[in-house]
């Protein structure tokens, strides 16, 4: 009997139905705004009628069960997808369901009497849009205390501090976490007493963040009580995203796909991105221009900062930026590194000063903003770096980096990337490394779409930017 049945299954349900409200929301009023917006009024526009409505709704609903896009299903909810892999699903339940009605309005006899514009741009905007619908239907789950699901950690070692760490920071996975559990350390119980603390309290979920060498006795002991039972093996960076277990001739065991080794994905990234720089940068023109005089008028000097950094492979490229600083910026940074010994050590640890007197206040107000980076189109248009990638770096800076940096360079930097989107300044300097290292080993399109998402709503909300 799992005796934590009965608070998952209210916490997991109530995250699954306002999931749903807010697909289903999201869905049909962007397919109404395009009716309103691009329809044709000779012909009818979908949904014209009950039955469109319901055909479309069952294809996505069945597509998106199947696809574990609503923390396992109402009969057994559980664990959510992680982030980057509910993207590509919701991307394809959307389709199906789009794809499904063109064809049902086709074979229905229609095929003249409906408006193919709006459904073509309430697709594209329910792919962009929904993600976004439910990254914030998230926060304010958690914001409101509503959905949160219990858990408990059984190791309380660095693994597992870590783990809680991130996991209270989380809006996603919307789990709460009561506690830890550990033979060594002073907290909830020992690993005996965990059966009894699901019985009593009824929490269904259990981390575990031991050693091998006790991971398989606790979970023969915990499933008794734990419906589910999350197996986190040590704090190593590994390529999360695109590890799927498999039953090797009953070996559990991880199938690792590398998205860097599949040279259509590559190909890809590279024509949208250069595509998109294209496209930004004439849309940006007006906004450039007037970048351009602001930086010119604020302070004496160049209005573009030409910084050395490294490129794929170590090659060294110049970035370009528009100019945030004052223009013996150099000798500045000298004298002050120089007088202040508290100052030196913050910049030999993170090649950044947070309160920095070099920069002018226009800068300030570009560096918040990030809009220092536009120019950095440029240097995606040359290939020389990418919209998304890791943050590109100088020289010195390889020492930080040490074995990682093999990794590292394997890839172009970007503009934006996964560090941006985690904390930017906030985060230390080895959590950065960490990041860049992270974001190269599961690399994926959809990683940079996700990347891409969340990095409107940090330049919407100028966290970390300094």
């Amino acid at each position: 009997m799992n005796f934590g049945d009965g608070k998952l299954l209210r916490s997991a349900r109530v995250r699954i139905l306002l999931l749903m409200a807010s697909d289903l929301l999201c869905i049909f009023g962007l397919l109404m705004l395009s009716a309103a917006l691009f329809g044709d009024r000779k012909v009818s526009i979908p949904p014209r009628n009950g039955w469109d409505i319901m055909v479309w709704a069952a294809v996505f609903w069945c597509s998106a069960i199947q696809l574990r896009l609503y923390h396992g299903n109402i009969l057994y909810p559980g664990c959510a997808i992680g982030p980057i892999e509910e993207i590509r699903r919701l991307c394809a339940a959307i389709t199906l369901g789009y794809v499904s009605l063109f064809a049902y309005l086709s074979l229905s006899g229609e095929r003249g009497n409906f408006s193919r514009t709006p459904l073509f741009c309430a697709w594209i905007a329910s792919i962009l849009l929904l993600p976004i619908c439910r990254f914030f239907i998230r926060y304010l789950m958690k914001k409101l205390n509503i959905g949160r699901i219990p858990a408990v950690i059984a190791g309380m070692g660095r693994t597992g501090t870590m783990l809680r760490d991130v996991l209270e920071r989380d809006n996603h996975f919307g789990f709460r976490i009561n506690g830890f559990f550990d033979d060594n350390k002073p907290c909830l119980g020992k690993l005996s007493d965990l059966n009894a603390y699901a019985r009593r309290n009824k929490v269904g979920f259990l981390i575990l963040c031991l050693p091998p060498d006790k991971l398989i006795p606790v979970i023969r002991d915990c499933s008794k009580c734990f419906s589910h039972i999350i197996v986190v093996p040590d704090n190593a960076v590994l390529p999360i995203s695109w590890s799927y277990p498999i039953n090797l001739c009953n070996f559990g065991s991880l199938e690792i796909s590398n998205h860097l080794m599949q040279r259509m994905s590559l190909v890809f990234k590279k024509i949208v991105e250069i595509m998109l720089a294209i496209f930004a940068v004439i849309l940006l023109l007006p906004l450039f221009l007037i970048l351009i005089l602001v930086v010119k008028l604020s302070s004496r000097g160049p209005v573009f900062y030409i910084a050395n950094r490294l490129g794929r492979g170590g090659v060294p490229i110049k970035v370009f930026k528009f100019r945030t600083m004052y223009a013996d910026a150099d000798e500045r940074l000298k004298k002050l590194l120089d007088n202040d010994p508290e100052l030196a050590r913050e910049w030999n640890e993170k090649f950044k000063l947070d309160n920095d007197p070099r920069v002018t206040p226009i800068g300030r107000w570009l560096r918040k903003t990030s809009l220092d980076e536009l120019p950095q189109l440029l240097n995606v248009i040359r290939g020389e770096m990418a919209l998304i990638g890791p943050r590109p770096i100088v020289k010195e800076e390889i020492a930080y980096y040490g074995n990682d940096y093999d990794i590292f360079k394997r890839v172009k930097p970007g503009i934006t990337g996964l560090w941006q989107v985690s904390g930017r300044s906030d985060l230390s300097y080895e959590e950065r490394v960490k990041i860049d290292v992270i974001y190269v080993l599961n690399w994926s399109i959809w990683l940079d779409y996700y990347i891409f998402i969340r990095t409107i709503r940090e330049v919407l909300s100028g966290r970390g930017a300094k």
